[in-house]
């Protein structure tokens, strides 16, 4: 079997080291689909995606339908004979007409061990949910969401001191090369797919505003995962007064709460330059944070810039 002709379709940063690696290894991409430029940021400046920069660097060619069930695009799909469609956090949902496209499917490099984490956001529920293992999946996409069969899978550890954007470069990296073992071994031998158990799914929600608010009665591990899962973006925040601070890195300083201080409780600066901050259940030192229009720093800046001191309670 010949190398086959790929669409490739994503957006996130997590789509290209896949995409890079398709072309490592000479496969033939007819064309990159991706989001259309959004407004982003502070001053929602018009941005592109990563993707679909890194593809134009490559000389590829570069393809932002607004709407991707519209005839048009559909027929632009149909029109380019593609083998194989590959999307890799795309953000958009494909339907039939689609799947009728490519006469070997479309295969999506989920990054969960499905039937786990079908849905927008695994990598981050993974970390706030305590996962101790995730990995990538490559799976055939039907008409459900995440739900179509297993073509291969490939583990890691999920670790301590993981963020979302840390476990997110490395499950890339793991679905890129997962990627292209499974197509040659499509292409050599053929493959077996293995029908999901839906009684062992779960879902991971795309992520809301109110997700992103940290509470302090929580316990230490808790909000440290939280903090962990959601850096560095959308970001896990706290109040204090009129000033919104984002905390970006943690870890668990203690499982024992300091007695006497409510939760949310400034305690105090640590030798790592981390800020302790007292919770329902433990101590969780915040090593990285950013107050509202200021740039990220480490946690005992709050004291040392005089935006907090000890005793102060966050969220109040």
């Amino acid at each position: 079997m010949n190398k086959p002709a790929i669409v490739f379709m994503g957006s996130s940063p997590y789509a290209v080291p896949i995409l890079e690696r398709l072309l490592d290894n000479r496969f033939s991409i007819v064309a990159v689909v991706t989001q259309p430029d959004r407004p982003k940021g502070r001053g929602q400046k018009v941005l592109p995606t990563v993707l679909s920069t890194r593809a134009r660097d490559l000389n590829l060619t570069v393809v932002q339908p607004e709407k991707i069930r519209s005839r048009s695009f559909c027929d632009y799909l149909k029109n380019l004979s593609p083998d194989l469609i590959i999307t890799a956090a795309y953000g958009k949902i494909l339907n039939q007409q689609h799947l009728n496209i490519p006469h070997l499917g479309i295969w999506n490099v989920h990054a969960s061990l499905l039937p786990k984490y079908r849905g927008a956001a695994p990598i981050h529920w993974a970390i706030i949910r305590g996962e101790k293992l995730t990995g990538v999946t490559i799976m055939k996409t039907n008409i459900g969401i995440d739900t179509g069969n297993i073509i291969s899978q490939k583990s890691t550890i999920v670790r301590d001191t993981d963020t979302a954007g840390t476990l997110e470069q490395r499950l890339s990296e793991l679905g890129a090369g997962l990627l292209v073992e499974t197509i040659q071994k499509k292409m050599n031998h053929g493959i077996i797919e293995t029908v999901q158990n839906s009684m062992d799914a779960s879902y991971a929600p795309p992520l809301t505003a109110e997700d992103t608010v940290l509470d302090w009665s929580g316990s230490a591990a808790s909000i440290d995962r939280r903090i962990r899962g959601l850096s560095p973006h959308p970001s896990a925040f706290s109040m204090f007064g009129s000033m919104r601070i984002k905390f970006l890195f943690s870890r668990l300083e203690s499982t024992e709460t300091k007695k006497g201080f409510p939760f949310g409780t400034v305690l105090g600066s640590t030798r790592n330059s981390g800020l302790l901050v007292n919770t329902g259940e433990g101590i969780v030192e915040c090593l990285e944070v950013q107050p509202e229009s200021k740039k990220k720093t480490v946690g005992s800046n709050l004291i040392n810039g005089h935006y907090l001191k000890v005793g102060d309670v966050l969220g109040s």
